[in-house]
């Protein structure tokens, strides 16, 4: 505003102080003048405020309601502001806003800030702009920046440009859910995109997850898990595994290990190792007891299964005991250092158990067939009758073969035979028949094919020489299966 100007006292008026007024007053009315021809008020014919800008002989008029609410500026050149702008309401909205038309260009500092581009519905902040503050001077409210896509199913989002180059899209991926969507190089964030925040929270990625501060923290603020530089990961509590598998894998020509420590490793003894070792392809089981790791069990592979060995360096105890009920059970032994098992009637074979030896002295002296006297008895003749049942029967407890009889005879009983009468009836005789030579040791081995029986048969054994042994000491020997 021109300044205001006072007049001179009259007593104190020369030629020089009027000459000076008329300077002044010359100048306050060019500058009104001036004034006038840029912006004037006037009433319109509804007798409203009215603004008009003269500029090369145009008026460009704004209409101002009385009660000032509806304050709406339009510009079709240039308009400079050295000021602020403060917009005001429009329709429903509460914001305060400006609103551009057209190919409408802002400028700030004599700087292109803002241009509204009409046909292809984009703002654009000038090239002189590199930075936008956001700022709120209403107390105790948030402040927010809103993008809003008014339309279902159309995307609403934040794109980043370099050198004209798509780099970064971000934003709510309306299509899929209403995901929060990062993409990388590309427009569109309905692309697949390399990050995504589900409207529940999950997380997904299509590439890796970097932690540079090595933990990964529960929701109390735990360090549940952490990692180093080495690839490591301690987990701070129970690890649970629900889908069946655990695999270890260990880097090349590096044994794998399964560490379980207790207590802390407070103690010797609290810490085991299961090692697969990579030179000996073994299975061990280590424990630190001795003050150090000291192999416990050790299991060596073979490709055919029965040839695997299982070592173990400490004592083998059983603690249950349960009783065999059948011919099936089997019994541990220890054979050259290797646990082997056999059923109860390999046992008896092979420890001789089961075998039973009886002694027969009698006297041979015919050429016919005799059956055996059994206990201390004597038969002083060849004799085959049912009259001395008492002394040539054997009722058997258990069953059972003969196997062979061994004797020595006084008189050489030449070509002899001999075989096992089960029940009455005489089983088939022997293969071939030896030679007795006089006190000469001779066995008789019974015919495999009759030579059993079972338990509670009642046997009697014959033997047919050619000639007449005469005095007779003989062994017979039996297997029984004892059960």
């Amino acid at each position: 505003m021109a300044r205001r100007m006072s007049p001179p006292r009259i007593q104190n008026l020369d030629i020089n102080a009027v000459n000076q007024a008329l300077i002044d007053v010359y100048r306050n009315l060019n500058e009104i003048a001036n004034s006038a021809d840029e912006i004037t008020f006037t009433e319109d014919r509804e007798g409203k405020k009215q603004l008009v800008i003269n500029a090369d002989g145009k008026k460009y008029k704004n209409t101002f309601s009385d009660d000032m609410t509806t304050r709406n500026l339009t510009v079709k050149n240039n308009f400079h502001i050295k000021g602020t702008i403060k917009g005001g309401t429009i329709g429903a909205l509460t914001d305060k806003v400006i609103k551009l038309i057209e190919n409408t260009y802002v400028y700030a500092d004599g700087k292109y800030a803002l241009n509204f581009d009409m046909a292809n519905k984009v703002l654009n902040i000038g090239t002189k702009i590199n930075k936008i503050t956001m700022l709120s001077d209403i107390a105790n409210e948030h402040t927010y920046l809103s993008i809003a896509s008014t339309t279902a199913n159309y995307d609403s989002a934040i794109r980043f440009l370099n050198t004209g180059a798509y780099k970064w899209t971000i934003g709510n991926d309306s299509s899929d859910s209403h995901k929060f969507c990062f993409q990388s190089a590309s427009s569109s964030i309905s692309d697949a995109s390399d990050v995504e925040i589900a409207a529940g929270g999950d997380l997904s990625t299509a590439g890796n997850i970097t932690v540079g501060g090595n933990i990964i923290k529960a929701s109390d603020g735990g360090s549940t898990i952490t990692l180093d530089t080495s690839d490591n990961v301690e987990i701070a509590g129970d690890l649970a595994v629900n889908g069946g598998d655990t695999t270890v894998t260990a880097g090349s020509s590096a044994n794998a290990n399964l560490n379980l420590i207790s207590n802390a490793s407070a103690t010797d003894g609290n810490d085991w190792t299961l090692r697969n070792t990579v030179v000996s392809e073994t299975l061990t089981f280590i424990n630190n007891k001795s003050g150090s790791g000291v192999a416990q069990f050790q299991i060596t592979p073979h490709a055919t299964v029965a040839s695997g060995t299982s070592t173990f360096y400490t004592q083998l105890k059983v603690n249950t005991e349960t009783a065999a009920g059948s011919e099936t059970a089997k019994i541990a032994v220890l054979d050259s250092g290797v646990i082997k098992y056999r059923t109860a009637a390999q046992m008896q074979e092979e420890v001789k158990s089961n075998v039973h030896i009886m002694t027969h002295n009698f006297d041979c002296a015919g050429t016919g067939a005799v059956y055996i006297p059994f206990g201390g008895s004597q038969i002083e003749s060849a004799f085959t009758s049912d009259a001395l049942d008492d002394e040539t029967r054997f009722i058997t407890p258990y069953a059972g073969k003969l196997i062979k009889l061994v004797y020595q005879s006084a008189s050489a009983g030449l070509a002899t035979d001999a075989l096992l009468r089960v029940n009455g009836t005489d089983g088939t005789a022997m293969a071939s028949t030896p030679i007795s030579v006089a006190n000469t040791t001779t066995t008789l081995t019974i015919n495999p094919s009759s030579n059993s029986f079972d338990a509670g048969d009642r046997l009697r054994v014959k033997i047919d020489p050619t000639n007449a042994p005469d005095e007779i000491a003989m062994t017979s020997v039996w297997e029984f299966v004892k059960t």
